[in-house]
């Protein structure tokens, strides 16, 4: 299968003397002096803290699939250069090849990452989406990044972030996709002149915490560029009860043969009494509930209320339930 051209901005930096590796899946090339290099046939693209890690321990457990060099490469969407972004994947043409960048799916470069993998993986390429209820995605999230990227309790964090998508959608008479990603949002704070606008900063993080969690938006913009058949959706509740059911599923999807798996590292989140807990411990640790403990219902219930309709479209489209 022919490879498609790469990105314009790109051409001038291909070296002349890369050419394509014929029958190869996906995209490989072959550049004089530095042997085969291929990008990767499928991607897991999100989402963060939902059990990617997981996933790519998973996959380097497969006989026939190659991750690319470390996780969370992060190359799509980028200024690189398409010649070093060959470095980062392994070079066994006939294999497929992978790469796990969950924050692909959400961050603010996220259309541009979509474009990119449309235009250079070609139509062969696999999207894997890995979602968690919004609500446990959005504590293990507070509590991980917790003392780098968020200071305070979760509660504080939840209810800024919060605000930020509701103004939104109050100022737009209604929910909007460009509410999804935080340029949108500036914009429309920007337009109505809002007093709200300094809550916009960089670094106020809260927003992240709701941002992930719009799973059908996020999936939304990558189907602009993939048609449905080309996207799996998978619970991350399951991969962590029935693994193999779940690796079974992406077998099909990518055609691989089935492979045994064995154990994989433990979840990586903090625990009670980590140096980098910190404050989150006034609020429950441990499992996601006891997480939870200390949200007040008002603001439990305001989260489940804005979730709700999103959550009810990606089971409509994907038949996922929470």
């Amino acid at each position: 299968m022919a490879c498609p051209p790469v990105l314009p901005a790109w051409r001038s930096t291909t070296p002349a003397t890369m050419t394509r590796v014929p029958a190869a899946r996906g995209c490989c090339f072959y550049h004089a002096g530095a042997g085969t290099r291929c990008l990767p046939t499928f991607l897991l693209v999100g989402f963060t803290k939902t059990g990617s890690t997981a996933f790519f321990q998973y996959m380097q457990q497969h006989p026939f699939v190659r991750m690319a060099r470390g996780k969370e490469t992060s190359y799509l969407g980028t200024k690189h250069r398409f010649a070093a972004a060959l470095d980062l994947y392994e070079a066994c043409a006939y294999c497929e090849r992978g790469e796990a960048s969950p924050a692909y799916a959400w961050r603010e470069d996220s259309p541009a990452a979509a474009r990119d993998a449309a235009v250079l993986l070609g139509a062969r390429a696999r999207l894997v989406f890995l979602v968690r209820e919004p609500i446990e995605r959005a504590t293990s999230h507070f509590v991980y990044f917790h003392g780098r990227r968020f200071n305070g309790n979760l509660s504080q964090a939840l209810t800024e972030g919060l605000g930020e998508f509701e103004r939104c959608a109050v100022t737009l008479g209604g929910w909007r996709h460009v509410c999804t990603y935080r340029t949108g949002r500036r914009k429309v704070e920007a337009c109505r002149a809002a007093p709200e606008l300094w809550r916009l900063k960089p670094g106020r993080h809260g927003y992240e915490l709701i941002q992930v969690g719009l799973y059908i938006e996020h999936l939304d913009t990558w189907h602009s560029h993939f048609g449905r058949e080309q996207m799996l959706v998978l619970q991350s509740s399951l991969l962590r009860t029935d693994p193999v059911g779940q690796l079974r599923r992406f077998e099909a999807f990518v055609q691989l043969p089935q492979a045994p798996y064995g154990p994989i590292v433990a979840d990586v989140t903090p625990h009670c009494g980590d140096r980098s807990a910190g404050e989150h411990e006034r609020e429950g640790c441990g499992d996601p509930a006891r997480r939870l403990a200390g949200v007040n219902a008002d603001l439990r219930s305001r989260l489940e209320h804005f979730f709700k309709p999103f959550n009810q479209r990606l089971t409509a489209t994907h038949g996922v339930i929470f």
